[in-house]
């Protein structure tokens, strides 16, 4: 499976997110939701590659 990772200029608050939260990395349960604010001043977050 690819899986993609968007870079911190293709996010933008009010767009439409999947995530999987912390607590259910292992199961891999994903959520949904809206990006309300970037938190992460980098141009890509460490753990996403």
């Amino acid at each position: 499976m690819d899986t993609y990772y968007p870079t911190r200029d293709e996010l933008a608050p009010g767009m439409s997110v999947v995530i999987i939260e912390k607590h259910n990395q292992q199961s891999g349960l994903e959520s949904t939701g809206i990006v309300e604010r970037i938190l992460s001043p980098g141009y890509s977050h460490p753990h996403s590659s």
